[in-house]
C-alpha cells in the first residue's frame, strides 16, 4: 500500500508538472517496460487523475499481471473494473444512430429463483462459439461470472475449484464465464499462473449473457438443477466459503429421483 501511495503522490510532487505533462513520458516508459509494475501503476494513477478511467484500468491490470501480490493495485483494478461493468443488452436488429441519445435501460430485476435458465451463447479462448443449454444434459450446472480484474473473484476461485473437483464425478458441471474481457486478458492472467486457459473458462465478451442472468456484481454464482431450474444466485466472495459451496453443490447435484 505504501509503495502505491508513493507512486500516486509523485504525480503531484514530481516538480511542477501536471498529470497531462507527465503523461507522454509515462506512456513512453510504460511501452518500453511493459513488465515493470511500478511504471504501469504510475501510468494508471496518471490516467485516473485525468479522468481516463478505462485507460487507468488497463494500466492497473498490466501492473497486477506483473505483480499479483500488490493489494493496493488489486483494489484499484477491482473498483475501476466494477464501475466499468455496465451490463446492457446487445442490439440485435438496429444500431443506435451516431450522436443520438439511447433510451435509458430499465432496472435489472433479480433473477427469479425456480425459473428455467436461459441458454448461453459464449466463446472459447479460440473464439469458437459455445452454446450451453441448462436442463438438456441431465447434469446440474454452476455458472461463475467473473473477471481477471476482480479481486473478490480471486478469493472465490480456489475455493470453487476445490469443490468443483470434489463434484466432478457427481454430474455437476462448472463453467467460469469471463465477463466483457478479451482473450488476451485471459491468456495473460493464466500465463502468470503458469497455466493455459482451462477448458471450462468461456468468454461472455459482449456481456449479453450476464445481462440475461441479471448479474450486477462480480463474482456471481448461479446454481442450476438438472431440470434447468435456477435454485440460487448470489454475488460476492469471502474466506472459508468451502462448506457453503459444498452445500450449494449438494443441493443441485442429481438425485435418483431426478433420473427418468
Amino acid at each position: 500500500m505504501l509503495r502505491f501511495l508513493m507512486l500516486v503522490a509523485s504525480l503531484s510532487a514530481n516538480g511542477l508538472e501536471s498529470p497531462a505533462d507527465q503523461l507522454p513520458k509515462l506512456e513512453a516508459s510504460a511501452q518500453a517496460n511493459p513488465d515493470f509494475p511500478g511504471i504501469q501503476a504510475k501510468l494508471g494513477a496518471c490516467y485516473e487523475a485525468l479522468g481516463r478511467n478505462a485507460d487507468a484500468l488497463a494500466a492497473y491490470q498490466r501492473a497486477l499481471f506483473a505483480d499479483p501480490t500488490d493489494a493496493a493495485v488489486m483494489a484499484k483494478v477491482s473498483s475501476l473494473g466494477q464501475a466499468a461493468l455496465v451490463l446492457t443488452p446487445v442490439p440485435t436488429e438496429t444500431a443506435v444512430p451516431p450522436n443520438s441519445t439511447p433510451a435509458p435501460l430499465p432496472a435489472l430485476p433479480l433473477v427469479k429463483l425456480g425459473a428455467m435458465a436461459d441458454p448461453l451463447y459464449l466463446e472459447d479462448i479460440q473464439g469458437k462459439p459455445v452454446k450451453l443449454v441448462p436442463g438438456q444434459t441431465g447434469k446440474a450446472m454452476v455458472l461463475d461470472f467473473w473477471a481477471t480484474w476482480c479481486g473478490p473473484c480471486r478469493v472465490l476461485a480456489p475455493q470453487l475449484e476445490r469443490v468443483a473437483e470434489e463434484y466432478k464425478n457427481k454430474n455437476v458441471d462448472v463453467y467460469s464465464l469471463s465477463v466483457r474481457e478479451k482473450d488476451t486478458a485471459l491468456i495473460a492472467f493464466f500465463k502468470k499462473q503458469s497455466r493455459s486457459v482451462p477448458t471450462h473458462v468461456l468468454m461472455d465478451a459482449s456481456g449479453e449473457n450476464s445481462y440475461n442472468y441479471k448479474v450486477e456484481g462480480l463474482p456471481t454464482l448461479v446454481m442450476i438443477r438438472p431440470d434447468g431450474r435456477i435454485v440460487r444466485s448470489f454475488a460476492g466472495a469471502g474466506k472459508d466459503m468451502v462448506p457453503f459451496l459444498r452445500a450449494c453443490f449438494e443441493e443441485i447435484s442429481p438425485k435418483p429421483a431426478d433420473t427418468p
